[in-house]
């Protein structure tokens, strides 16, 4: 039999009808996802034949792998790296005398017809190891979803030969760092600055885990400038430490050792995350991870893991400061939920150093829908799934793993299957998706007593960008008390955001959920109108814009954001970074259900999107570690 091999897949195509005594292959030259193929009733599986053992056949497993829109006696070739198996009925028309002698059993293991491999088939295909371990991994994963984390889950495991489909109730990914369009006009939704896309950042590492570019994104220089509205000079967050270092003291004279613990603090803390440990363990396996990231430095700032960023300050005689503690509460609330009292001492000392170099604060290009889009090209390129407007709404272990009750938006609700399930929501959902009697009692008692995050009001708006202040930083923040601190994020000129001439501007501050969603409608409607107002006078005042330098303008609140990410009560951000929930005290990736995973800004290290790849990375290791595999980054 003459077989014929593209550079690019090197799968293999029989043609849809063998004569006998007529011997001939196709290659599967251009074949794509989702695409049918006129040949498609008779695939071929390929696998390198060293590599049966490592698959785990044997003869009770199914090695028939199906994909949407193939019917059940077709098999799909997904980019040339997920093969499939034929049904019997179209096995059995291959020509015998081709297949390789014992061809029943492999390692030991019986297998069945359909996995008969054809001599020249397996010499072509040894090279692709990976691609068969996709193939035969039968055991799926299902992502619940789409935000930064999940995506980052879903790449991770695709890339590792995993059958993956991620559900995303929303028509587009991203959560809250996703896009908007508004006339011209497109507007983060959330997030509007990226941390992690230095060399060693979590972002950094993972893209090119993934064989993908840096997106085009410029370092924000100053990272932001803070407005404490009491008179006093606006506080510049400097690139450069040295220049940080030299504008503190001016601003906070006397504060040095607090500064020079922080940095310790952080440095420490930088070398210990580099290590990927899983820094809430609740298994032998992470307590290993743990044990081998940590070192001496690691183990000496360990002895402040139950105090605060207050205690710091006290320890360091700055405690009465009360104007270096306005900026503390006012910049620990954007990255920690929590002011400097209730703010984890060894999370908030690394976050205060977050925009200074070796580190730092970027924004994209574009929007940062960029982000998610490459995480949506990591997961597809490796065979994965992505089902858009499909919302999970219950879980339940199954003999298999999980069985997963999904609502499809213009469907029937339908039930899928999978061996793992990783759950990038908020943990406070688990209880309305899995059964009381399913749920262990003392899980189910700790997720009910989660204090409530925040939610966020936000003002979506455009103006003339001459009206804006000469040498108008990218981001600000202003602690006045009316209507309470603000952070405003300005485009670029030129970023993609906004026409030649204009600027988008979001201004967005915190607010509790309970106080909107709870609200009767013509209340509600009155509740939204006063606080637009008042965030819109605060922004004209504090800008000096004119009503006709305003070009669009309009509001969102928490009852908003739960319609557009699902979060319960359109909470933003995760859990407080309080010490008695951060690192070993928090919220575990590995649930007390088997097979079931948690990541997304309540997992630690917490909030942002380079928060929430850790978490997911830390998430996919222990998933893989469960199946015996080691996953560890490229590069």
């Amino acid at each position: 039999m003459q077989t014929r091999q593209t550079p690019a897949e090197g799968m293999l195509i029989a043609p849809s009808k063998l004569k006998p005594g007529q011997q001939k292959d196709r290659t599967m030259g251009q074949l794509r996802r989702g695409q049918r193929s006129r040949n498609h009733k008779q695939l071929r599986l390929c696998m390198p034949m060293q590599s049966h053992k490592a698959f785990g056949f044997n003869s009770e497993e199914s090695h028939r792998i199906r994909a949407p829109g193939f019917g059940k006696q077709a098999l799909t070739v997904i980019e040339g790296q997920t093969p499939g198996l034929m049904d019997a009925s179209t096995t059995n028309r291959l020509h015998r005398p081709q297949c390789l002698p014992r061809q029943g059993t492999i390692a030991g293991h019986q297998i069945v017809p359909q996995a008969r491999v054809h001599r020249r088939t397996a010499r072509l295909c040894c090279q692709h190891g990976r691609t068969f371990r996709r193939a035969l991994n039968k055991s799926g994963v299902i992502v619940i979803g789409g935000g930064i984390a999940g995506l980052t889950a879903a790449a991770l495991l695709s890339r590792e030969g995993l059958e993956v489909t991620l559900l995303e109730a929303h028509h587009q990914v991203g959560g809250c760092a996703g896009t908007f369009r508004r006339g011209p006009w497109t507007f983060d939704v959330g997030a509007t600055q990226v941390a992690g896309l230095e060399p060693g950042g979590s972002h950094e590492r993972l893209l090119r885990h993934f064989g993908l570019p840096l997106p085009e994104a410029e370092i924000l220089d100053p990272g932001c400038v803070v407005d404490l509205c009491d008179g006093t000079e606006p506080i510049p967050l400097w690139h450069d430490p040295e220049r940080w270092a030299a504008e503190r003291q001016r601003q906070f004279p006397g504060s040095d050792r607090f500064w020079q613990l922080c940095d310790a603090i952080h440095s420490s803390n930088w070398a210990f995350a580099g290590k990927d440990p899983i820094v809430t363990p609740r298994s032998l396996w992470d307590l290993r991870q743990l044990i081998g990231a940590l070192q001496l430095p690691t183990l000496a700032s360990g002895l402040l893991a139950g105090l605060s960023m207050l205690d710091l300050l006290r320890l360091c005689g700055c405690a009465d400061d009360s104007r270096l503690r306005r900026f503390l509460d006012l910049q620990l609330k954007l990255y920690s939920q929590e002011p400097a009292d209730r703010t984890a001492a060894l999370y908030g000392a690394t976050v205060l150093n977050m925009a200074q170099a070796p580190l730092g604060l970027w924004h994209l290009q574009g929007s940062m829908q960029v982000l998610s889009d490459q995480l949506v090209e990591a997961i597809e390129g490796a065979g994965g799934t992505i089902l858009r407007r499909h919302r999970a709404t219950g879980l339940r272990p199954s003999s298999q793993g999980w069985d997963v009750d999904v609502q499809p938006q213009n469907g029937r609700p339908k039930t899928l299957q999978a061996d793992d399930v990783v759950s990038s929501l908020p943990p406070q959902c688990l209880p309305d998706l899995i059964a009381d009697h399913l749920l262990p009692a003392h899980y189910r008692r700790r997720l009910n007593a989660l204090p409530e995050p925040s939610g966020a009001l936000v003002l979506y708006g455009a103006v003339r960008r001459e009206a804006l202040p000469d040498h108008c930083p990218g981001h600000l923040q202003r602690g006045a008390d009316h209507p309470g601190s603000l952070f405003v994020s300005i485009s670029r000129e030129g970023d993609g955001r906004a026409p030649a001439g204009q600027a988008t501007l979001i201004a967005s501050l915190f607010t509790p959920t309970a106080d909107w969603c709870s609200l009767e409608e013509q209340t509600y409607q009155r509740h939204k109108h006063e606080r637009f107002e008042a965030i819109h006078t605060a922004l004209s005042d504090w800008l000096k814009l004119q009503p006709q330098d305003w070009l669009h303008m309009e509001m969102a609140t928490p009852r908003g954001f739960a319609g557009w990410t699902g979060r319960p009560r359109g909470m933003v951000g995760g859990l407080g970074q309080h010490p008695s929930r951060f690192g070993p005290f928090g919220l575990a990736g590995r649930t007390p259900l088997p097979r079931l995973w948690l990541c997304g800004d309540s997992i630690h290290p917490g909030e942002g999107t380079a928060g929430v790849s850790l978490s997911a990375l830390n998430a996919c290791r222990q998933l893989l570690a469960n199946r015996g595999t080691d996953l560890q980054l490229s590069g």
